[in-house]
């Protein structure tokens, strides 16, 4: 029964939608008195509740995020390179609850180097939430977003395996590990890849940088208008990188059904942060500067 209902793809697919019909009714000021806010956290939120915790907890999801990621990135390694056999258990995982049973829709390739991609950028946002980013005091996620987070990266990693080689149901003994050869495009994604998260992490110590002062004290509820960087010419190059990380990805991972289901969440959720956080920006600093876009430098 669960098998049939894929309970991972209903509840990415559920979160889509939801998430893109909060993005359209936002379009529409005569909505936002009615709509909750469900979507947005950190300074984007309006109410503080009992149901709400600090953001900083951003910080529990890395630390869960490279713990999965480096057991799975060995895991597989130790499966093509040194013919161990997939655990029992991540095999009953991913024939019950994942898409792409009976059959592997991902190369060796793909897998390794996309999910050594995934890792690294793992280790970067743990590395930032850790060291680099100074979080508001006042800054509030809510308990449900907490939970998604904290599950997310452990069924995004699992989700890479439900269609890789040795891993999709009824692929584990006829699969032939090859050289792995990296071609052009392979270094084109790459580069994509690492340059969105040096940027990322740049507008990272931007943003962080602006709750110190000369001597290095934080002041934890301020709010500056960031310079610098991509800052210049959009209002959130943190999260616009993030969609060109994830789209990196999502060419390793792309005929993986499940993690197109999380590309599209992911995709969904970003735009509206962007969205908010270019509209709260024009709001609360009335001489924002006006060249500045949403999505796109220069255009829009």
């Amino acid at each position: 029964m669960y098998s049939a209902l894929n309970l991972i793809e209903i509840y990415s697919y559920t979160s889509v939608v939801c998430i893109i019909v909060f993005v359209l009714l936002r379009f529409n000021p005569g909505w936002n008195i009615i709509i909750p806010n469900v979507t947005s956290y950190g300074k984007l939120r309006n109410t503080c509740g009992k149901f709400e915790m600090s953001k900083a907890y951003f910080k529990h999801f890395y630390r869960i995020a490279v713990v999965t990621s480096t057991t799975l990135l060995v895991l597989i390694l130790c499966v093509y390179f040194l013919h161990v056999e997939p655990p029992k258990l991540i095999l009953h995982i991913l024939q019950k609850y994942f898409w792409n049973r009976n059959k592997s829709l991902m190369s060796v390739k793909d897998t390794i180097v996309g999910l050594t991609l995934y890792t690294i950028h793992c280790y970067k946002r743990f590395y930032e939430t850790h060291f680099v980013n100074v979080f508001s005091k006042s800054a509030q996620i809510t308990v449900i977003q907490y939970i998604a987070g904290i599950i997310y990266y452990p069924f995004s990693f699992i989700g890479v395996l439900s269609a890789a080689p040795k891993f999709a149901i009824g692929t584990n003994n006829d699969v032939e590990v090859e050289v792995i050869k990296i071609d052009y495009l392979d270094i084109l994604v790459i580069m994509v890849f690492l340059c969105s998260a040096w940027v990322q992490y740049k507008s990272a110590i931007i943003l962080s940088n602006l709750r110190r002062n000369s001597r290095h004290a934080e002041n934890r509820d301020a709010y500056k208008i960031p310079e610098g960087g991509l800052f210049m010419f959009i209002s959130s190059p943190h999260i616009n990188t993030e969609i060109l990380i994830y789209i990196c990805l999502l060419y390793y991972f792309q005929n993986n059904l499940t993690w197109i289901s999380i590309f599209l969440l992911v995709l969904a959720n970003q735009m509206n942060s962007i969205y908010e956080t270019h509209e709260w920006y024009k709001k609360t600093f009335r001489n924002y500067p006006s060249q500045r876009k949403m999505f796109i430098p220069l255009i829009y």
